[in-house]
């Protein structure tokens, strides 16, 4: 296998592969420098982290299942599946739903517990400052 170097790929292209070349390589670099102005105008705006957190937070709470609390801010979300496993004798009643389905996975649920739990120890007084840290308890 042989690899032309640019020179070679320039002779063999002629002048009309040297235009189309210019033509690309201006491209990219006109591309390349809209997207550092766009990434620039996006990290010079406020964002709003606390109402990010928030919405978070409350997709899991719309995930709860089993008997949910009277201050369970997705009002449209009731007590579910408080029978689970009643036919064979196990208790499957609470935990959360995964992926906005009505099926319990137990190690996403984990997982996914344990790292909202570890935020909210480690980032306590940031979650506390944005008003959700009672929304994690």
């Amino acid at each position: 296998m042989y690899l032309y170097n640019l020179l070679e790929l320039l002779q063999i292209m002629g002048q009309f592969g040297v235009a189309v070349l210019g033509a690309l390589l201006c491209f990219v670099f006109s591309f390349h420098n809209v997207l550092a102005i766009e990434n620039e105008k996006l990290r010079s705006q406020d964002f709003d982290y606390g109402d990010a957190l928030g919405k978070a937070i409350l997709f899991f709470e719309g995930q709860r299942s089993g008997k949910l609390l009277a201050s369970q801010r997705v009002k449209w979300r009731g007590d579910s599946a408080l029978s689970d496993g009643k036919p064979d004798n196990v208790n499957l009643v609470g935990g959360y739903y995964d992926a906005g389905d009505n099926i319990k996975f137990g190690w996403p649920m984990a997982f996914t517990v344990s790292l909202l739990s570890w935020a909210a120890i480690e980032y306590r007084t940031e979650i506390s400052s944005a008003n959700q840290l009672g929304y994690l308890r």
